[in-house]
């Protein structure tokens, strides 16, 4: 069984195709393919930015004007070539399956200080911002584009969702199995 994150443009009347889709291998089977997608989100700023949460640990980006040229963050390396995956084989984030993943507000700000200019490629790790992702294996965690990981609750359950308070990113609020977990993370300086 199989899928497809798929790219339409309906701004011209009714679409009967679409205008993209993304390259990676969404089967079921470990380690073909990443699986299911559990949650898709878009950058708040970046509009043309956007992430995927999906089985098996797997965080996918990609430039939605690239839709064809996804970045595999996390999963399993045999979704996509080598030279896509900067984690390099195996690198799956929690071994479980990825729930939700937001854009990390708290340390957003300090990457746009760093960015490399406004018509840079946004297809490549470097161009991607750290990320927050939860999982059934317990975890939420600060995940990097450079495939290290930090995590900032693990729980002895799963964490099924969270939402972070976007004006600075400190505030975190996560949930699952009967559980509510706050967390007041520190500034970055």
């Amino acid at each position: 069984m199989g899928g497809a994150v798929q790219l339409w443009d309906v701004r011209s009347g009714p679409a009967h195709a679409p205008a993209a889709t993304c390259s990676i291998a969404w089967s079921q089977a470990a380690p073909c393919g990443v699986g299911a997608v559990n949650d898709i989100t878009i950058h708040p700023s970046r509009n043309h930015l956007a992430m995927a949460a999906a089985s098996h640990g797997t965080v996918v980006a990609w430039d939605l004007r690239h839709l064809h040229h996804p970045l595999l963050l996390f999963g399993p390396s045999a979704a996509l070539p080598a030279s896509r995956s900067p984690c390099g084989p195996g690198a799956a984030f929690a071994g479980g399956d990825v729930w939700e993943v937001q854009f990390d507000p708290l340390t957003h700000l300090s990457l746009l200080s760093s960015a490399r200019g406004p018509n840079a490629s946004s297809t490549g790790a470097a161009a991607v911002p750290p990320m927050l992702a939860c999982s059934d294996a317990g975890l939420l965690s600060l995940l990097h584009p450079d495939g290290t990981v930090r995590d900032i609750i693990h729980a002895p359950h799963a964490i099924n969702s969270f939402d972070v308070e976007h004006s600075f990113g400190q505030h975190v609020v996560a949930s699952g199995h009967h559980a509510i977990i706050y967390v007041c993370r520190p500034k970055l300086p």
